[in-house]
């Protein structure tokens, strides 16, 4: 059903998918399985917001579908270094906050 409707809409998809995770960072897991299946992830990761992207990056990197070190370097250039590391600091002391 996902496959389907990804293939009518997958710009909706995709968004539906960035905007689960940016309400609940719990989610990623969730959503990179569903990407993963449906061939997705990288273009999940190029379409969400850097909070989120973050998030999907650490899921796909968890569950071995995504090279974490090559992601970040080649977002830090793609996204704009400061903005990027930034963001990245803050994701991590969350992370670190949340235990």
């Amino acid at each position: 059903a996902l496959g389907r409707l990804c293939a009518a809409d997958r710009a909706a998809v995709l968004g539906a998918m960035v905007d689960s995770v940016a309400q609940d960072a719990a989610h990623a897991d969730v959503v990179v399985d569903a990407c993963e299946e449906l061939q997705l992830t990288g273009a999940l990761l190029d379409a969400a917001p850097m909070a989120a992207a973050l998030e999907l990056a650490g899921a796909a990197a968890g569950c071995g579908a995504l090279d974490l070190e090559a992601w970040l370097s080649a977002s830090l250039d793609a996204r704009g270094g400061d903005d990027f590391l930034r963001e990245a600091a803050r994701s991590c002391s969350a992370r670190l906050a949340a235990g």
